[in-house]
């Protein structure tokens, strides 16, 4: 009885965490209204699924509303410079996790970032990544793994180079212009660099392909915020766009 119990628990459990997963926020907008010199924070959240919240919430008069907005700013940028703080060691957290292994392996003679790939590169073995840069149309993506457990990736137009898997980082090395980028996996499944600014889509959308897929190499081995949201850092998008019915200022955007 209480090893059936157990296993209903983990099952419970488990299924909880699938739904978890599969939701995410897609749209995160907060404005604020006037009705009649009453002000209101209004926030619409779109999520993965198809749900909706709609939540509104009293600020006051016009001095309630400029108190709102001091304190909000204040908040806000104290807590983006302790993430910031954080946020820019992770060049250097990747760069330890790298020699950390290389020492693993001249231990023990195993590789741990390659059990990494092992185990967790087949959603990026699937046809269809795309990067998609600012300003910039998409470009198809192939990754594959070599015979040696290298994850190697090929952008159209360019030749076939080494990336590192740490999970739900993905660390693409020489790339394009020679240096490293880092990108981190965001709710939706995409990779996204800190600062935004280049996208890798994974499979699945009319948006997500461009032009036909470069060749693979011939020896390889084809082989997984506030709002609810894991805490992957990405930068919100705002869009000068005036606030509804009587608004006072910008909307507020974020989009996975």
């Amino acid at each position: 009885m209480k090893q059936t119990l157990i296993t209903l628990l983990f099952l419970c459990s488990l299924s909880a965490q699938m739904i978890a997963q599969q939701k995410y926020t897609v749209t995160d907008t907060t404005y604020t209204t006037n009705s009649a010199g009453v002000f209101f924070t209004v926030r619409d959240i779109v999520y993965s699924n198809g749900e909706e919240t709609h939540t509104k919430t009293r600020i006051g008069d016009t001095l309630a509303l400029f108190d709102a907005f001091y304190n909000r700013f204040v908040s806000t940028a104290a807590q983006m410079s302790t993430d910031a703080r954080y946020a820019i060691t992770f060049p250097a957290l990747i760069g330890d996790m790298n020699r950390d292994n290389n020492l693993l392996l001249a231990t023990t003679g195993k590789d741990a970032l390659d059990t990494v790939t092992a185990r967790l590169s087949a959603p990026l073995l699937e046809d269809g990544w795309t990067l998609r840069t600012s300003g910039a149309g998409a470009e198809d993506v192939v990754f594959i793994v070599k015979n040696n457990g290298q994850l190697r990736y090929t952008i159209t137009g360019f030749t076939t180079r080494n990336a590192t898997l740490f999970g739900q980082v993905i660390r693409m090395n020489n790339y394009k212009d020679g240096t490293a980028i880092d990108l981190y996996q965001v709710a939706s499944g995409n990779y996204k660099t800190i600062d935004n600014s280049i996208t890798l889509r994974r499979p699945g959308g009319q948006a997500n392909r461009s032009v036909t897929a470069p060749p693979q190499d011939s020896d390889t081995i084809l082989t997984e915020p506030k709002n609810g949201t894991p805490v992957t850092p990405v930068k919100s998008a705002k869009s000068a766009t005036p606030a509804k019915a009587g608004g006072t200022g910008t909307k507020k955007k974020r989009r996975q």
